[in-house]
């Protein structure tokens, strides 16, 4: 077995085993990156993801992703995919997942691509986890498949997550001595106090 596979099996199984959660039936943004494997070289790259997962019982969901990866050298453009995901949590912060997808050309001259694969979250604390992904890339009517294995951070936004209507006020950001204010607008002054 060539070793490009051999390594992609292994962070397989490690994503899965070392997987992470965030909680389901909630909103995610991810940022990522990883390395793209192809014809025996590869590259970096770099990403963002949103999705929504939905639970189907305590242990099992679904999800939804859009995703844009970018590889991170000479001649390509970023990447747009499409994805679903179906996965079990294992306690409190330990997820895996399954996932397939759909993605635009990442290059000029190449082709879209459909994708499958699997991954595993891991919860540091309430809303934030660590992410990889394993992925396996067919590109639609050309021969040389590809790998990804990803990498990355991210941030669940549970549906009963606290929220402000800031309607009226300005967010004043401190650049010289770092502290936040808020002022009214419409000439009812607020003044911030640091």
């Amino acid at each position: 077995i060539e070793i490009r596979t051999k390594f992609a099996a292994l962070v397989a199984v490690a994503a899965a085993v070392s997987a992470v959660p965030a909680v389901a039936n909630e909103a995610r943004v991810e940022l990522r990156g990883g390395e793209f494997f192809a014809d025996g070289s590869s590259d970096e790259s770099i990403g963002l993801a949103i999705g929504y997962d939905f639970d189907l019982s305590e242990t099992i969901f679904v999800g939804v992703e859009a995703s844009g990866d970018k590889i991170l050298s000479g001649g390509t453009e970023p990447s747009f995919g499409f994805s679903t995901r179906l996965g079990t949590s294992f306690g409190e912060s330990l997820r895996a997942f399954v996932a397939g997808g759909y993605h635009t050309p990442p290059c000029d001259g190449c082709v879209s691509a459909y994708s499958v694969g699997a991954g595993g979250e891991y919860a540091l604390s309430e809303g934030v986890y660590l992410k990889a992904e394993y992925r396996h890339f067919l590109p639609n009517h050309i021969s040389g498949d590809y790998d990804a294995v990803l990498v990355g951070v991210g941030i669940a936004i549970p549906p009963d997550a606290r929220r402000w209507d800031m309607t009226g006020f300005v967010l004043h950001p401190g650049f010289i001595d770092a502290h936040l204010g808020l002022s009214r607008v419409n000439g009812l002054a607020a003044p911030a106090e640091p």
